[in-house]
């Protein structure tokens, strides 16, 4: 058992006769919390049925039978349940939403799918939630729930993004007294008497004969998902808990429940009236004043009401009044905490004022401002004050005394009256209805205005304002944790329900024209429900949090800028506006329980993964349609209408307004100011045409529109940037020189005449100084004249020259500002006629459909990128940014650990900004980018928003993706993986897969997929440690990834990178470390047939080309790089034939080989078993050799040979299949990653195993039964002398001669060209090693006469051989303090190492942790925590120590008690 035991004691015995239960009673095994006002009185558990025929004498029923009159009655309810209203708020909030509910209009059961329709042809009811066992789901009239005889009941309450089935008794908590402490009482109603005014406020009590369970049910389903704090009761309070984190709403109904806290006024006014309708006058206002028309409020007849909406319901919540006089709220009734139903709202009186009088103003001041001051002029006034229409459960007490509480601050009805005889054109007409009003139309009147509360009064005392927003009615996407197992005939909506990614967040778009406002709800599974079910919960369990970030692609952001923010243990939401435009947003949740999402918005909801919101952003927006259709249409009337029509000056004014942006232009951003934007949008318009127009109709459109824009320079040349003006150079240069300018000048006038040339005729002044003169003088020179000067040509002389300069420029100025005007004149009058080919061509390429004013305003926005953020369809357009996608499949295996995906070059042709992204069924994939050039790994993207920056460059980045499995996680073994691959880039076409063509055009090539080759090579021990090898093929560059993986996780690895040069000689290129695993993700490969030289040279020669023709390309709008340069298809031919340096193979050339080996570094230590089975691979390899050669001499015919020399030319020796490890074998895994149909071939390195299978094979041909004689000599031996003996394990790191070099001892072979490599790990038999074993051996072994040329000596031979001859080496004790002092040393070394890595590990891995940890402290705005988090954990932190010191104390008491026991 588990929770107090009081929540699961039996129900209480009695004296009193029951009947007999034919079944047995059903028995709750969950606890059943309790509001604290209950327990503190708890004394037991009472059936039902039971309690009710004993106190009252009566029966029990779900519901009322009486389906006309179902709903709930304030009287009914709130003189039956009193003692429990009284006490316990919890049940009068779920009293008083039932009672909203009930009055709700057009409410709806939300969330119904294929195998739960429910409909409320009524409206909603408590019962339509509450099943007896056997019911079928759903709701309607047909819905009646009966009496379960076994106490067994099922409350339909929504949680977790479905509608659940809460099981709960029938057992009611009673105190001493047996008064129930939940809602469970026999009606109890007055009924008015008919005989007077006074005897009406008397009434008679009577107790109805059955007692409704549907409360009582509904209160203990709903404490249960509610969950409160069983242990907090020992404050005494007699309050209830707060419960603020339940949503009975949510609960209820399955709509998302947004609140709204504020103590502004004006906001809570806005937030009521935006979801409510507004009353407003009806057009028939003439009628009797006996009629109150308030239910007319959909004729929205002026600027001032709203359209009534039904998509939401909202209520408001009135804190405690209890001690508040009786009148501070006209129309409610002080009590305790109520939840009250808005219905209305109005600023206008009910009746409609007459129309002022026309008064002349000189009257305004004289009498019309007296009849106000002296309320005379009532008829005429409207006051704006602001009322709501309320409807509530404990909105009014039925005390006698507050039955006429009113709302008097409006146009009462006695005014009404009174205004009436106050009418002249009415005054007959209302003075006869007047005597025929009746009675219980007053009343009416009177009830209703008791509806209209004043909105100034309640704001003081209203706690919050609640909107319940019906998802049915909205674009509505969720994401859970644990989506719900639903089996339907028909696919669900993908948009529901969708599984949230554990490691990753979520993307969500959101669209529309007007103001985006976006609400989520986020419900999460309580702790203390689990608790309650009997699931023990050891630790503590942090609440949820969801963060939402709003960010825009290819801008990059430090830290993520939080635009909402939500923190809860059970249900919480929260309310989002965004500015009109597409807006894309990241959506993190974090939480140990299970949790469920809701978004509900009037505009486009996407909300998925990161591919789909990439894909979404090349998409157009449906409603950017709209404003593209406006401005086409408006373009077209403006051109097509008679300049000399009255129309043209409007068709022009809206072709003007058709792109104006909607959104606040800051000149800061934009770069611009306002009034510039006409000219920014023709230089669009301008840009744009000349793009996609050949020069020909380029100036024929040019022409024509100069004249409709009024522009002269449309079409022409961009003007020069205007230099700083001569004369103001001339200022800023002084000369202050002591010898005068007249004597300067008449000097040199002297010199020129003795010349016999005249100062006009000769210029001693060349050009360079003359634009000397011109330019400002830069620090240190002060002046240029100065500076200048000298003995021939003085100051004097230089002044005179740059006066006559000056000049010059400005007359040059005169006659351009003339020609420029004569030109503008010229352009602006003369008549350029529209013809329908130029037509034609205006509004193919710019304004005639869709797709050209999309490429006209993505151009506008190209040229100046601010101005997207003050146009919202910037962000709805479609063709700005470059779009890829690529998918297939990866085949998984037994053996998969690392599952490659693909690998491919991608060229990029200008600067530009990517995203990529990565989904696979695998829970973890991962890219990598590699840029060619440099071979360095580029910022790694796993889940992370990243946004790469490429420039172009020669050999492009290589992007790979791989995927991996877990050891435990092998669910998708033997089946194939699905990945995809999307791009997205900032500019269309300039960053993709291609054939990388200098001259041509490229031409866009698929994604290359990866394969991946596996071998499991066992380790034999050798000198060199070598435990495998790949070899590759390269036909031309290449990239690679390779992984190695050993059975012994501690051992350490070294994979080389080896290849052999032409001459010979073997080249190391590169090397990876790694202990038991390493894994080497990029290997660079360059090809033999195209070096590096030639390459560069084939660049720059078209890079040549390419500048060759950039003046007839000169209308491109960006000068890209010489790779990204596209030549038109009208210069291909020309281009082709003047290419006279295009490279072509004239033959096929030989691949590049590469080899990949893998060396244990310091060897490998095998075990017993593991040399027996080293033995036995070594066996079997012989034994195969042995068969394959009694093969090989088989006589075979001579046309097999044939067919066998041409099926396999170069296949001169057989290749030796690797023995398959067996478990517990000493083995490595080797992979390596090729893209298929690359430039690469990969196969096994069996280099040694052939090797020495060709050299076992000369010596059979030179010596007949050579190699069966050695084995039988080896056999014998080991039966005379090694029978008995333990194989004793040797390290890999020395030499361990082997049997099968027998005959190379013997024969004395020469040593191999070291250039070779040697054996592979299954035959150890390498010829340079045996030679280099061999001469070693001779050294210090001395063989016997009759093995010395049979045998090769293996570990066991110094038992049959004398000692070696080499003198030993003897220790002194010099030589013993020496090594004790060395060895210090070397420890001294290591602790002083110690302490550098410690003070590493403090200033660099510690220090990056605190510097991470201040930087999410700005995780918020204004570099501050959000004081609701900072709140939140503070009380975190107080309920933490609060809850050890209440288990502290109480685990005192225990004791204390133990001891008084």
């Amino acid at each position: 058992m588990y929770g107090p035991a009081a929540f699961r004691a039996p129900p209480v015995v009695t004296k009193m006769p029951v009947k007999p239960s034919a079944e047995h009673v059903w028995i709750d095994e969950q606890v059943q919390p309790l509001p604290r006002s209950a327990r503190q009185y708890l004394h037991g558990w009472v059936r039902a049925e039971e309690l009710a025929m004993r106190r009252w004498e009566a029966e029990v029923v779900v519901s009322e039978e009486n389906q006309g009159e179902s709903k709930m009655s304030i009287m009914d309810i709130q003189f039956s349940h009193t003692q429990v209203l009284l006490r316990s708020s919890f049940c009068r909030r779920v009293m008083s939403i039932c009672f909203i509910l009930e009055r709700a209009d057009s409410l709806v059961v939300e969330h119904q799918w294929e195998n739960f329709m429910a409909t409320m042809p009524e409206g909603w009811r408590a019962r339509y939630h509450v099943y007896s066992p056997g019911i079928k789901p759903g709701g309607g009239l047909q819905h009646r729930p009966t009496l379960s005889k076994n106490g067994c009941y099922l409350v339909r309450l929504f949680f977790l993004g479905a509608w659940r089935c809460v099981w709960v008794s029938d057992l009611v908590p009673v105190d001493a007294t047996d008064s129930p402490l939940l809602p469970f009482s026999p009606l109890i109603c007055q009924t008015p008497t008919k005989t007077s005014k006074q005897a009406s406020t008397m009434a008679a009590t009577v107790t109805s004969n059955y007692v409704h369970l549907w409360p009582l049910l509904l209160c203990k389903a709903l404490l249960k998902l509610a969950a409160p704090d069983l242990n907090s009761d020992e404050n005494n309070s007699l309050e209830d808990e707060a419960m603020t984190e339940f949503d009975v709403f949510h609960a209820l109904t399955g709509a998302v429940s947004v609140t709204y806290t504020s103590k502004d006024p004006e906001m809570i006014w806005k937030v009521i009236t935006s979801e409510v309708p507004m009353f407003v006058w009806d057009d028939e206002d003439d009628s009797p004043p006996s009629t109150v028309k308030t239910k007319s409020t959909k004729k929205p007849t002026n600027k001032e009401t709203a359209s009534v909406r039904r998509t939401s319901m909202t209520s408001v919540i009135v804190r405690d009044t209890k001690s508040l006089p009786s009148y501070t709220l006209p129309g409610i009734a002080p009590a305790h905490e109520m939840n009250l139903l808005v219905t209305m709202a109005r600023d206008l009186p009910l009746k409609k004022p007459l129309p002022e009088p026309d008064v002349a103003l000189w009257k305004t001041y004289r009498w019309v401002d007296w009849a106000r001051s002296h309320g005379l002029y009532d008829a005429f006034d409207c006051p704006r004050t602001r009322f709501l229409k309320i409807n509530g459960l404990m909105k009014l007490s039925y005390a006698p005394h507050l039955l006429d509480v009113q709302s008097t601050a409006s146009i009462t009805f006695k005014f009404r009256e009174e205004h009436e005889k106050t009418n002249p054109q009415t005054r007959k007409a209302g003075k006869d209805l007047t005597t025929t009003i009746s009675t219980n139309i007053e009343q009416q009147a009177k009830e209703e205005l008791r509806e209209w509360i004043p909105f100034n009064a309640l704001h003081e005392y209203l706690e919050n304002v609640s909107n319940l927003f019906y998802p049915s009615m909205f674009h509505f996407t969720s994401v859970t944790s644990n989506p719900p197992l639903r089996t339907t005939k028909v696919p669900l909506n993908k948009n529901i329900d969708m599984h949230a990614p554990k490691s990753a967040p979520l993307y969500l778009q959101i669209d529309g024209p007007d103001e985006n406002i976006l609400r989520i709800s986020l419900s999460v599974l309580h702790p203390r429900i689990l608790f309650n079910c009997g699931v023990s919960i050891f630790d503590y369990i942090e609440p949820a949090y969801l963060m939402l970030e709003v960010f825009e692609w290819f801008k990059g952001n430090e830290l993520p800028i939080a635009k909402g923010y939500v923190e809860t243990r059970n249900y919480n939401s929260l309310e989002i506006k965004l500015p009109p435009g597409r807006h894309f947003c990241r959506i993190w949740v974090h939480s140990r329980m299970n949790w469920h999402a809701m978004l509900v918005s009037e505009s486009s909801l996407l909300l998925g993964k990161r591919d789909v919101a990439m894909c979404a952003a090349a998409k157009e927006c449906p409603w950017a349609s709209r404003f593209l259709s406006n401005l086409g249409t408006a373009f077209s009337n403006w051109i097509r209408v008679n300049k000399s029509a009255l129309t043209a000056v409007a068709t022009e004014k809206d072709f003007f307004n058709s792109y104006q942006p909607d959104l606040e232009w800051d000149p800061e951003i934009v770069g611009h100011n306002k009034h510039l934007r006409h000219w920014m949008f023709r230089q669009a318009v301008q840009s744009l045409l000349m793009k996609r127009l050949s020069p020909h109709d380029y100036g024929a459109v040019c022409a024509v529109l100069r004249q409709y824009f009024c522009d002269p320079d449309f079409g022409m040349p961009p003007k020069p940037t205007p230099p700083q003006p001569v004369r103001a150079i001339a200022d800023r240069d002084p000369c202050d020189c002591v010898m005068p300018e007249v004597e300067e000048t008449e000097g040199m006038d002297e010199y020129l005449m003795e010349e016999g040339q005249s100062p006009e005729e000769k210029s001693l002044i060349d050009s360079e100084t003359k634009r000397k003169l011109l330019t400002s003088p830069e620090p240190p020179t002060v002046s240029q004249i100065c500076d200048l000067a000298n003995e021939e040509i003085p100051c004097g002389l230089l002044k005179n020259e740059r006066e006559k300069l000056i000049k010059k420029h400005e007359a040059a100025t005169v006659i351009q500002a003339h020609w420029r005007g004569t030109w503008a004149r010229k352009c602006l009058t003369d008549h350029a006629l529209l013809t329908p080919d130029v037509y034609k061509l205006i509004m193919e390429h710019a304004f005639g459909n869709l797709e050209a004013l999309s490429a006209l305003m993505n151009e506008f926005f190209l040229m100046y990128p601010g101005a997207k953020y003050a146009y919202s369809v910037a962000s709805a357009l479609a063709g700005g940014v470059g779009l890829h996608q690529y998918s297939g499949t990866a085949p998984v295996t037994p053996k998969c650990k690392w599952i490659p995906y693909f690998q491919g070059v991608f060229n990029c042709h200008a600067p530009v900004k990517v995203h990529l992204d990565v989904q696979s069924s695998l829970s973890h994939s991962t890219v990598a980018v590699y840029n060619n050039d440099t071979a360095k790994l580029m910022p790694q993207v796993y889940n992370a928003h990243i946004t790469f920056h490429f420039e172009p460059n020669h050999h492009g980045y290589t992007i790979m993706g791989h995927g991996t499995l877990n050891a435990s996680n092998h669910a998708g073994v033997g089946s194939e993986a699905h990945w995809q691959l999307t791009v997205l880039s900032s500019i269309a076409d300039v960053f993709h897969i291609c054939d990388n063509d200098i001259i041509d055009p490229c031409k866009e090539m698929p994604l290359l997929h990866s394969t991946k080759m596996h071998i499991d090579e066992i380790f034999i021990p050798n000198r060199r440690n070598i435990m495998g090898g790949i070899q590759i093929l390269i036909y031309r560059e290449e990239f690679i990834s390779f992984r190695a993986a050993a059975t012994s996780e501690e051992l350490e690895m070294d994979a080389i990178l080896y290849t052999t040069s032409t001459d010979g000689i073997v080249q190391e290129l590169g090397r990876c470390s790694g202990i038991g695993e390493l894994q080497w993700p990029y290997i660079k490969l360059e090809s033999a047939h195209i070096p590096i030289n030639l390459r560069t040279a084939k660049i720059r020669s078209a890079t040549s080309r390419v500048n060759m023709t950039e003046v007839l390309a000169s209308r491109e709008s960006t000068t890209l790089s010489a790779r990204s340069q596209k030549t038109p298809k009208s210069q291909k031919q020309s281009m082709k034939s003047r290419s006279a340096t295009k490279i072509k193979d004239a033959k096929p050339v030989e691949p590049k080989l590469y080899t990949i080996r893998v060396v244990a570094r310091n060897g490998w230590p095998l075990t017993l078993a593991q040399w027996s089975r080293v033995n036995e691979v070594r066996n079997m390899v012989q034994e195969t050799e042995k068969s394959d050669t009694q093969t090989s001499k088989k006589p075979q015919s001579k046309d097999k040979d044939k067919d066998k020399d041409k099926s396999s030319p170069t296949n001169k020796t057989k290749t030796l299949e690797p023995p398959q490890p067996h478990p517990g074998d000493a083995y490595v895994e080797l992979e390596v990653a090729l893209a298929i149909g690359g430039g690469a071939q990969a196969r096994r390195d069996d280099e040694r195993d052939l090797q020495f299978a060709a050299a076992r094979k000369s010596w059979e041909a030179t010596e007949r039964g050579r190699n069966s004689l050695g084995a039988q000599i080896r056999k014998d031996f080991r039966a005379e002398f090694l029978e008995a003996m333990l194989q004793p394990p040797s390290p890999s790191s020395k030499s361990v001669p082997e049997e099968m070099y027998e005959e190379l001892e013997g024969e004395g072979k020469k040593i191999l060209s070291p250039t070779h490599q040697g054996p592979t790990p299954v035959t150890e038999s390498d010829m340079m090693e045996m030679s280099m074993e061999s001469e070693e051996e001779s050294t210090y072994l001395s063989m016997p006469e009759q093995l010395k040329d049979k045998f090769t000596p293996l570990f066991f031979v110094p038992l049959c051989t004398k000692e070696s001859e080499i003198e030993s080496v003897t220790l002194t004790p010099e030589m013993l303090e020496a090594a004790v002092e060395a060895r210090k040393i070397n420890i001294e070394a290591s602790l002083q190492r110690m302490a550098d890595l410690q003070a590493y590990n403090e200033e660099h891995v510690l220090g990056g942790q605190k510097h991470r940890c201040q930087l999410l402290e700005k995780l918020f705005v204004d570099s501050q925590w959000n004081p609701e988090l900072n709140a939140v954990l503070e009380e975190r932190d107080d309920a933490i120590a609060r809850e050890n010191l209440m288990r502290s104390l109480s685990a005192t008491k225990k004791k204390v008690d133990a001891k008084k026991k």
